[in-house]
This record gives structure tokens, sequence and C-alpha cells, in this order.
């Protein structure tokens, strides 16, 4: 679709500059006179002017086309880059994000373990001390 839009532009732009200057192009195809000079040239280089020219512009219009098309895949290399590194600096983010909640939730688990080893380990005592005095009582 980008490339129909882009072959339209340039074909408007083309035809209104041709419609523009129209009478001055073709006194240079026919009669050879140089657009907006009166200078008309010979015959001889009018001839050789054709011979040069039209076998240059289908060479060069392939080789333009192509040059074009791949400018553009460049252009479109260099805009996937810069999403993709985009992507990789928001996931190193979210992975460091995510690596300080998790280590916030091993800090949580360490603290609420230790505040129940602490409180086993009360009630362990008590308990010996209870099974002590027990058996301190019925000896």
């Amino acid at each position: 679709m980008k490339r129909f839009v882009i072959i339209c532009g340039i074909a408007v732009a083309v035809a209104t500059l041709f419609y523009m200057t129209r009478e001055e192009w073709f006194s240079f195809m026919v009669i050879g006179r140089l657009p907006f000079t009166g200078i008309i040239l010979p015959a001889a280089m009018m001839m050789g002017f054709w011979m040069i020219i039209v076998p240059a512009c289908i060479i060069w219009a392939k080789s333009i086309s192509v040059t074009f098309w791949n400018s553009i895949e460049m252009l479109g290399r260099f805009d996937q880059r810069r999403i993709n590194r985009q992507f990789r600096l928001a996931a190193r983010t979210h992975h460091a994000a995510t690596q300080q909640v998790s280590l916030a939730m091993v800090a949580t688990w360490l603290a609420i373990t230790q505040r129940y080893l602490t409180q086993a380990d009360a009630t362990t005592k008590a308990d010996d001390q209870s099974t002590a005095r027990l058996a301190v009582a019925t000896n």
C-alpha cells in the first residue's frame, strides 16, 4: 500500500510539472530547443543525446528502483532495531522490578519464618520446663 501511494504521489507531481512546462519539453523533444532558453541544438547533437539517454534511462531506471527500495528496507530495519531495543529495555526494567518483588517476598518469608521459629522455640522451652516440673513433682 505504501509503495502504491508513493508511486501515485510521484506520478501526480510529474504530471503537474509536465503540464505546467509542456510546451518547453515538447519543443526540446521535437526541435531540440533547450527548455527555458532560446538555444536550439543541432540535429546530430539531438541524435547523440537520444542514443545515449534512452539506454541510460532504461539501465538507470532499474538500478534507481532497486536502490530506492533497498533504502526503504534499510530504514525499516533501523526502525525495527529501535523497536526491538525498546522491547529489550522494557523487559530489563520489568525483570529488575520482578527481582525486587521476589527479594521482598523472600525477605517477608524469612521474617515470618524467623518469628514462627522463635515462637516455636519459646513454646518448646515452656513445654520442657513444665515437663521438668511435673517430673520433679512426681518424684
